[in-house]
């Protein structure tokens, strides 16, 4: 019989600490996205700079704080791929900016991913749908 449950088996709770984290890095990049502060890149021979229909929709950072990942969307579902591609390119610009600004003991490493949840409410949507007929 065990009398004390190891840290190792309870599932990870996301802190105080953390939700705050990741509200400000989503409202960084976000600031920084729709400023227009972000260089233009030349990718595959072309200059590409940050479009303006880019929304953050979230962030989420790791329990260490080390990593975070940052969900996209796109107004034009077509250019998602392309605006993803840009932002990976200048992740090390963004990342040196969170640096200078944020109050951070660790500048977090970050990757970018289209946000699904938008995708999914609408199959969702379309499933209760049917079931309603």
């Amino acid at each position: 019989m065990k009398l004390f449950k190891s840290e190792k088996s309870q599932p990870s709770k996301t802190t105080n600490r953390q939700i705050r984290l990741c509200q400000e890095v989503q409202r960084f990049v976000s600031e920084l996205v729709t400023r227009k502060a972000l260089p233009p890149v030349e990718i595959d021979g072309v200059m590409v700079t940050a479009d303006p229909l880019i929304t953050i929709a979230r962030a989420d950072v790791s329990p260490d704080m080390k990593t975070a990942k940052i969900y996209v969307r796109h107004f034009d579902a077509e250019r998602l791929p392309a605006s993803l591609i840009y932002l990976e390119t200048v992740k090390s610009v963004i990342r040196h900016a969170m640096a200078k600004q944020l109050n951070m003991r660790f500048t977090p490493e970050l990757s970018f991913y289209e946000d699904a949840l938008v995708e999914k409410e609408r199959r969702m949507d379309e499933l209760f749908s049917k079931i309603d007929t």
